[in-house]
Parts: structure tokens; C-alpha cells; sequence
């Protein structure tokens, strides 16, 4: 079909041709085309043989239309030039960007979160974003002065909490070999004090969890 010219010349684009239906209310009309070349999950629903590609509605029950919204702004040829990955919308972006497979627009993310301060929650994001050189950096950061961060936040996180372990345990050592070079001097054994108070409280806090994770697991079991 031809391209239907509007007043002072302009062309208007192709029509949206899918519809988004979320489940937390509202509908949002969009471009198949966007959808298939930016996302691999996209393409193969539109592809399918299934509800969602023959009646092109697809449900979206994981997220919400304000964000996706914002999401698929990113992905328009026109509009994705003005947007920008900030501290406000990273970590939404950073969810649907991973679970929709849009590389591109995950590896902003991860620029953007390689440049924040080491914190626990931003500890968190890169771990469950894959982001493993982001991880290491922040996982040694923290180390460096854990007793500053409130490591409850790892509740129910067992292998963060554990590579945190496993890092000041390496300060640890590093700590003992500088205790030995310099001689037993005040300021060695205050820090080595410090170090396995630190130490200390990371186990306990590690054995907590694995406690409270045996429990729910023998609570949730049905007798015989």
C-alpha cells in the first residue's frame, strides 16, 4: 500500500500492528517490526504458531505499561537517539532489557552501573544481571570496608554473601602477612582485630541463613 502523504508533505509511517496487553492494566499499541528486530523473545513470539503471534496480542504479565512504555522508546530508530540510561530508570531497564534479550540496551545498563559507588543493592543488580566483572569489582570493594554496609540486606542471598566472605578472607591474609612484615606494631593488631571482627560477623551472618534456609526446607516437608 502507499504511504498516505499529510498536510505540508509529511509521510505517515506504518500503523502499529500488535497490541501489548498488561496484566496490570492498560494496552499499548506497537510495531511488530521494532519488536522483532530488537528483541529475540519478541520475534519468536510474533513468529509462532502461538495465541500471541496469530492474534498479535501478546499479554505482558511481568511488567508494568508505564515502564515498558519508557522501554520501547528505547527501541523506536527516531526516539532511541534522545533517550539516556540515568540512575532513575537503569535498573527498570536493566529487567526488561534482560528478560526481552535486548543486548544493546543491557550493556548501557551495565555502563552506567560500573560507574555508581559500591553498595550492597548495586552488588545485587550486577549479580542477578550477569554482570560478572561489575560483581568482582564491587565485591572487593565492599570488602575493603564491609562494616560500613548493612549486609542484612543478603538475607536470603547465600552466594553473594559468601564471595563477600571469600574476599575478606583474602584481606585476612594479606592482613596477617603485613602483621608478621611489620612486627606486631599497635597499628597491625588493631586492624587484624578489625579485620576478623569483620570476618566474624560475615560467618554469622552466613550461618544464619543457611539455618533459617534448613528449617524452612524441614518445615515445608510433609510427615510421613
Amino acid at each position: 500500500t502507499k504511504k498516505q502523504r499529510l498536510a505540508g508533505g509529511a509521510v505517515e509511517g506504518p500503523k502499529p500492528d500488535v497490541a501489548l496487553v498488561f496484566s496490570k492494566g492498560g494496552e499499548l499499541l506497537v510495531h511488530s517490526q521494532v519488536l522483532s528486530l530488537a528483541s529475540p523473545v519478541f520475534a519468536a513470539m510474533l513468529a509462532s504458531d502461538m495465541q500471541e503471534g496469530q492474534g498479535q496480542r501478546i499479554e505482558v504479565t511481568q511488567f508494568d505499561k508505564i515502564d515498558f512504555e519508557q522501554f520501547y522508546e528505547f527501541l523506536l530508530p527516531a526516539s532511541s537517539r534522545c533517550m539516556k540510561v540515568s540512575e532513575s530508570n537503569f535498573e527498570m531497564l536493566c529487567a526488561l532489557s534482560d528478560y526481552y534479550q535486548v543486548d544493546a540496551l543491557k550493556c548501557e545498563c551495565a555502563e552506567l552501573l560500573r560507574t555508581l559507588d559500591a553498595s550492597i543493592p548495586c552488588l545485587l543488580l550486577a549479580h542477578r544481571y550477569g554482570f560478572e566483572d561489575i560483581y568482582a569489582k564491587f565485591t572487593k570493594n565492599l570488602a575493603h570496608d564491609i562494616h560500613k554496609h548493612d549486609i542484612g540486606q543478603l538475607e536470603g542471598h547465600s552466594k553473594v554473601l559468601m564471595d563477600l566472605m571469600t574476599q575478606v578472607q583474602k584481606m585476612h591474609i594479606v592482613m596477617d602477612r603485613l602483621f608478621a612484615v611489620g612486627g606486631g606494631g599497635f597499628s597491625f593488631r588493631k586492624a587484624r582485630r578489625s579485620e576478623w571482627s569483620v570476618l566474624r560477623h560475615v560467618r554469622e551472618r552466613l550461618q544464619q541463613q543457611q539455618s533459617s534456609s534448613s528449617e524452612d526446607s524441614s518445615g515445608s516437608e510433609d510427615p510421613e
